[in-house]
């Protein structure tokens, strides 16, 4: 059996026969869609660890996200680097839509936007004019 195939000077959506019978029906437009712009939230015991984490992170950098189901904030939803490690979470104030969304099976991702690395007066540890690393994420949605 021979192919049967549509093509348009501009199509919008193709389709191909094989000849196995298998009937392929592409999308046209799939991109991320971008949801909302936050931080990462540091675990509060492990701030000096978030602190070197950030030297390893690139900006456009994709990080994973998973749901929690055992914490104790029932809408957690984890910030993961692709090779596991954790930074810490979507703030709480934050998490529930992508909670909900992740909860009925869509997949969604995080991005770097932005990296302020800490700052620390080393001659003086005891100098509270230093700063924690802080993330700026953007959270997507794969269409």
């Amino acid at each position: 059996m021979g192919k049967l195939v549509k093509v348009e000077s501009n199509p919008i959506i193709e389709l191909k026969h094989s000849e196995h019978n298998d009937l392929d029906i592409s999308k046209p437009f799939q991109k991320d869609t971008l949801l909302f712009t936050t931080f990462i939230s540091k675990e509060p015991n492990k701030m000096d660890e978030f602190d070197e984490l950030v030297y390893e992170l690139a900006i456009d950098e994709q990080l994973q996200l998973f749901r929690e189901p055992n914490n104790r904030n029932p809408e957690a939803v984890v910030i993961k680097t692709s090779d596991g490690t954790k930074l810490g979470y979507i703030p709480s104030l934050d998490a529930s839509i992508p909670a909900r969304l992740m909860d009925a099976g869509k997949c969604l991702y995080a991005k770097v936007k932005n990296i302020r690395k800490p700052y620390t007066n080393y001659l003086d540890k005891s100098d509270h004019n230093g700063y924690h690393a802080r993330v700026d994420v953007e959270i997507y949605i794969k269409d």
